[in-house]
């Protein structure tokens, strides 16, 4: 039974491919996987930009995260008179960033999706497109459109700066803490 659906999918695959799939149509898929790569990990990098100016001004902060960052700080100098580690307690709440509904770190890793998507989307369809009687050039030419768009993808990924930013965050956080944080008064 479950090879007669497999070998239904493969020739409904081997008819419809070919004559969806058209050179315009996934130089489209191409570039749009390609696009939201680099839109998501330029959110993610004017993010942490964002927080990096804001944080530098942590007496009334207007972003949640820092705002909840400060109190949590504030709570255990309180109770404890110290904070043993401050630069755990930040980077966890840092992870918990969030733009919308998704975390920074979700967002960051939307990149790396699209590269592997590119690669094997790309992969895949010049395979199917040999099997179904295409000529071997075409076949190669649709597989290396697609590596080409994944490496460069992966290019944009190993050269922005996240994890810079993100420490550089981490840093001026913890420095304003320590810093600058006046105890809570009684009452």
């Amino acid at each position: 039974m479950l090879k007669s659906y497999i070998t239904e999918f493969k020739n409904w695959l081997d008819v419809t491919i070919p004559s969806v799939m058209t050179e315009k149509n996934f130089l489209w898929l191409m570039g749009s996987i390609f696009l939201l790569g680099i839109v998501t990990k330029w959110i993610v990098v004017m993010n942490y930009g964002r927080l990096i100016r804001r944080a530098e001004n942590m007496t009334n902060p207007k972003n949640a995260t820092l705002r909840q960052i400060k109190m949590k700080f504030d709570s255990v100098k309180q109770v404890n008179g110290y904070v043993a580690n401050p630069m755990l307690l930040v980077r966890r709440h840092l992870d918990r960033c969030r733009v919308g509904l998704f975390s920074l770190n979700r967002l960051d890793n939307v990149i790396n999706w699209c590269t592997i998507l590119l690669i094997g989307i790309s992969g895949l369809l010049g395979l199917e497109l040999y099997t179904a009687g295409g000529s071997k050039t075409t076949a190669m030419a649709y597989i290396i459109i697609g590596y080409f768009f994944g490496f460069a993808l992966e290019m944009i990924n190993r050269c922005s700066s996240v994890k810079d930013r993100r420490t550089e965050l981490a840093y001026v956080i913890v420095d304003f803490l320590e810093n600058n944080a006046l105890p809570r008064e009684e009452r």
